[in-house]
């Protein structure tokens, strides 16, 4: 048996994929109104892309692309950063129950040369570490006094 198919479903592919190509030829020109244009409003859509504001350790010069391309000396602009912050409050009770000592180490990975290079490397490139200690004042505010030391490769 041969289906069938009708004027209205040759229709309908039609007009998909004039917007898949309307689509496609904004995502070409950058033009991301033209893309978004296609969106409907009772649809949530992710689309991901690589991020271009890398993270900036100061080991390279923010010129390194001019200076060998895609295969500069120094790509060690981060794409990925993973931080926390541990607070230990060591006293429980009494007036020293509103001191804290606190670290936050930041750890920095990727391959990225700006304007030239963008990768989903996930090769190491240091931490930058600080220290600190502070006291819980009232409503909700704090004083901190914080150490910040080098980046450390």
């Amino acid at each position: 048996m041969k289906a069938v198919q009708s004027k209205e479903t040759t229709n309908d592919d039609a007009q998909i994929r004039a917007i898949i190509e309307d689509y496609g030829e904004g995502l070409r020109n950058k033009d991301a109104d033209r893309c978004v244009s296609h969106y409907a409003d009772d649809l949530v859509q992710f689309d991901l892309a690589p991020p271009h504001n890398e993270i900036d350790p100061n080991l390279c010069g923010g010129n390194a692309g001019q200076y060998g391309g895609v295969n500069a000396p120094c790509s060690m602009f981060a794409r990925y950063m993973l931080s926390g912050i541990l607070e230990v409050r060591p006293f429980g009770k009494g007036p020293l129950r509103r001191f804290m000592v606190y670290g936050a180490p930041t750890f920095l990975f990727g391959k990225t040369v700006p304007k030239t290079l963008y990768t989903w490397s996930f090769d190491p490139i240091g931490i930058e570490h600080s220290w600190g200690a502070g006291i819980y004042l009232n409503k909700g505010f704090e004083f901190r006094v914080t150490q910040h030391f080098l980046f450390d490769r």
